[in-house]
């Protein structure tokens, strides 16, 4: 399963806020292309999971839905973010170690 640092968190809360969302808004993640080098992954902000999207809820009860092939190719991830020189949040995706 996906695991979600605080940073990732924290940002995620923050992207909710500011979206003026309700408390169980999120990102969700879903495969917006596969080809032979693995899968272009997308990411939204949304305000409920879809039908069929597996929910994480991660550090700092953010909410993180995960698109069924999203959820299979993430399986033994951790979603991190921090922020730009800019002010933008940047997310990142690594395997567990």
């Amino acid at each position: 399963m996906l695991d979600v640092t605080a940073n990732a968190g924290e940002a995620i809360n923050t992207l909710a806020s500011s979206a003026g969302t309700s408390d169980s808004a999120g990102i969700r993640i879903s495969v917006a292309d596969r080809n032979d080098q693995g899968a272009d992954l997308a990411l939204t902000m949304t305000s409920h999971p879809l039908d069929g999207d597996q929910v994480v809820v991660g550090a700092l009860g953010s909410h993180v839905f995960l698109e069924p092939e999203a959820a299979e190719i993430l399986d033994n991830h951790v979603l991190d973010a921090r922020r730009a020189g800019d002010g933008e949040i940047q997310f990142a995706l690594r395997v567990k170690a």
